[in-house]
């Protein structure tokens, strides 16, 4: 038996598993294929669609031994054969709504439409253009009534934190109880399906791999890894993860994500078996 026997780790990638200038931290790959070896299952949640996922981690199959939670939970992939094995699409008619209440009450911030092979939207601002960079290619300029329904996975918008404060307010009243609307960091706001969560990704993980009675630890720093973190058995966030997060119950905080989160809640993990004498999980 591995020391990590029965232990999951899902954890968010920007502010969390990545560093400064979304550098991969040593010291973060090191100690999770140390908890592999002892028998650990490592994955990622991500609000990440698949290109710009690989943008960023290029070889998920060399750091993940579990399926990778991608679109803040809209879409689940096998990190080794490549294939999605779980989606959750943005429910109709009520994102319909949504986005023409966008359309119609902010036309100045477009949004952009998450579908599995990229991007698509009436048109893109240059900041839009300038965060994705080398990803243009998967975005595709489409006159919005042209724009195939019912295959969507989230939506976002690109701007300042006041813009986006308009626009929430928008999409807030027009939501019902299908969608959710947050921050995925204080320039973009998203919205998913309540059954497309980080959240709700986390039940699908623990069927698929066998592990109902194993200890998941789910690990985020912004706002939208708080289902997530309520929903895990355990919970952690780096020293730079949001005050809301602090919130939620026994909330486990370690070093910050430039110092190597993922390997400090890793020895946080062993240190806690070591006092138990032993892993009973």
């Amino acid at each position: 038996m591995g020391e990590f026997d029965g232990i999951i780790i899902v954890s968010d990638i920007d502010g969390t598993f990545l560093g400064k200038n979304r550098r991969i931290v040593p010291e973060n790959v090191e100690a999770i294929e140390y908890f592999k070896r002892e028998g650990g299952l490592f994955t990622f949640a991500t609000g990440r669609e698949l290109m710009n996922f690989l943008t960023a981690i290029p070889h998920p199959e060399e750091i993940c031994n579990a399926p990778v939670v991608l679109c803040n939970g809209a879409c689940i992939l096998d990190p080794l054969t490549g294939e999605v094995v779980h989606e959750e699409f943005l429910p109709e008619p009520e994102i319909t709504r949504i986005a023409d209440a966008a359309r119609a009450q902010c036309p100045d911030i477009p949004f952009r439409i998450s579908v599995r092979d990229g991007y698509l939207g009436e048109f893109f601002r240059e900041k839009t253009r300038k965060t994705f960079g080398r990803m243009l290619h998967l975005f595709h300029e489409v006159p919005y009534e042209q724009i195939e329904h019912g295959n969507w996975y989230k939506l976002g918008w690109d701007g300042e934190p006041e813009e986006l404060k308009r626009v929430a307010e928008v999409l807030t009243s027009a939501a019902g109880d299908g969608c959710l609307v947050q921050l995925a960091e204080d320039t973009i706001l998203e919205v998913q399906s309540v059954k497309g969560t980080k959240g709700a990704a986390l039940s699908y993980l623990k069927q698929h791999l066998n592990q109902e009675n194993g200890t998941l630890y789910a690990i985020g720093d912004y706002e939208n890894d708080y289902i997530m973190l309520s929903m895990a058995d355990r919970r952690a966030i780096p020293k730079n993860g949001i005050d809301l997060l602090r919130t939620l119950p026994d909330v486990i905080e370690v070093c910050d994500h430039d110092e190597g989160a993922i390997a400090g809640l890793i020895e946080y993990i062993k240190a806690d078996i070591d006092c138990r004498g032993g892993n009973n999980v």
